[in-house]
């Protein structure tokens, strides 16, 4: 699914989709986050910069690029550097822009297929140009998948991508799993050897938990990113 970005008066971002993280509750026991899509297709809608102050209010932002951008930043790194200057670093910290999406459920097969060469290239060069400025860490480069690449969508244990979407999904996987996961050993515990933080992390709150000796607890993961 897809969150359509907004621009705002006094926000001025040559965006096309604005997702607000409103607000943290609690539902039973665990800890869940609720966002509002704010789109712009509609009628009698108020001005985005009054539904909700951006500067300041601690609401995380992910923000949509252009599909029409796409060429744009695949083609050329300086683009990728100026888009997120004026889209970044012009509002960052301030605004907490938290994501930043490279393409809106593109089909390489489908209507959006124009657009498909170009969302490889277009994460790369807007990765690279976040990391130069220090801040991947903070700020992740992803794109929006549509659910019509999968070929088996009611049956989640049997799915797979269509076969005719593969040249397209497979090396965007591949670009974006290193990012989080490796195929050396990242961080050795004596001599145990983990391939990603991720699991580190989990081992490292269970080891934890039973170094209290209190007993056992399931742990479930709430949050990542």
């Amino acid at each position: 699914m897809a969150s359509l970005f907004a621009r705002t008066k006094w926000f001025s971002l040559p965006t096309l989709l604005l997702l607000l993280e409103l607000f943290t509750i609690n539902l039973s026991t665990a800890d869940a986050q609720i966002g509002v899509c704010y789109g712009m297709i509609g009628d009698n809608l108020p001005p985005a910069n009054e539904v909700v102050p951006l500067r300041n209010s601690g609401i995380e932002l992910t923000l949509g690029v252009l599909q029409q951008d796409l060429q744009g930043l695949a083609t050329n790194a300086s683009i990728a550097q100026q888009w997120v200057q004026s889209n970044v670093l012009n509002f960052w910290p301030s605004v907490k822009i938290k994501y930043v999406v490279v393409g809106n459920e593109i089909d390489p097969v489908g209507s959006s297929s124009q657009f498909a060469q170009y969302v490889l290239p277009a994460i790369q060069n807007t990765y690279q140009a976040i990391r130069a400025q220090g801040l991947h860490d903070l700020i992740k480069v992803t794109t929006a998948i549509s659910m019509d690449l999968l070929g088996n969508s009611y049956t989640p244990s049997q799915n797979y991508f269509k076969p005719d979407v593969r040249s397209y999904i497979d090396p965007i996987i591949g670009y974006l799993f290193p990012m989080l996961f490796s195929t050396n050993v990242v961080v050795w515990d004596g001599q145990y050897g983990y391939q990603n933080l991720f699991d580190a992390t989990l081992d490292a709150v269970l080891v934890a938990i039973d170094n209290t000796g209190i007993g056992y607890v399931e742990v479930v993961v709430s949050e990542s990113g």
